[in-house]
């Protein structure tokens, strides 16, 4: 009988570990940033983006470039719903450094996204400063990031993109680079989620085998 009740303690613990694997009901979001660099009047703008963002309660996004070799001259949030709040301005005596700001009163929804579950949290225009540039580099970070339920802080992974400047390229080929790059990132997401879906087959089928398991053991030993 106590070895019944040892398997039936494992087969508890282990519905409990399967539990947080199936219960999130949001994605992991991720950073992203694109951008189209224009030849002619050297400037550059570039979309903070971030993947998987239903579920996005608030966050500090950070966006970091060289202010030797770019200048932001416009930047404009996303009008994504009326729930939200996007702020933009340069960190003072940063040394090029941009905040934005992005709070919800509720969370995002997926509506609130395109198809692929991606959205622009802001669009910044950036003009080339220096004759000499051959290439301007930005990141994204996050200082905070909030998710729903109960804002559970999460910590994205910084994205990093590097334009080159004047060697004939144009917008096309800058979106070009940026679209392989996220389709490459879309198949890790895709990889990660088939992924999480094994583990979680793995391990249910693993409780109603030890489930079944018992039922035969009690089953013969009435017998």
């Amino acid at each position: 009988m106590k070895r019944i009740t040892a398997i039936l303690v494992s087969v508890m613990l282990l519905a409990i570990a399967v539990l947080p694997l199936t219960a999130s009901a949001w994605g992991e979001p991720k950073l992203m940033l694109a951008a189209a660099y224009d030849e002619t009047s050297d400037t550059i703008t570039v979309q903070y983006r971030v993947l998987e963002f239903a579920g996005t309660e608030s966050a500090d996004f950070r966006l970091k470039y060289n202010p030797a070799m770019v200048k932001l001259t416009n930047h404009e949030a996303a009008d994504l719903s009326d729930d939200i709040v996007t702020e933009i301005e340069e960190i003072p005596e940063s040394d090029g450094l941009i905040a934005i700001q992005f709070i919800d009163m509720y969370h995002v929804d997926e509506e609130d996204c395109e198809e692929d579950g991606s959205a622009t949290v802001a669009t910044l225009t950036f003009s080339v400063i220096n004759d000499n540039a051959e290439d301007a580099v930005f990141i994204a970070t996050a200082d905070s990031y909030n998710m729903d339920p109960n804002s559970v802080e999460i910590f994205p992974e910084r994205a990093t993109l590097r334009i080159m400047l004047n060697q004939g390229s144009t917008s096309a080929s800058t979106l070009e680079g940026y679209d392989a790059h996220a389709i490459l990132t879309n198949n890790n997401d895709e990889l990660n989620g088939k992924l999480t879906k094994v583990i979680i087959a793995a391990a249910v089928t693993a409780v109603v085998l030890i489930a079944g398991t018992i039922a035969i053991v009690v089953k013969y030993r009435k017998k």
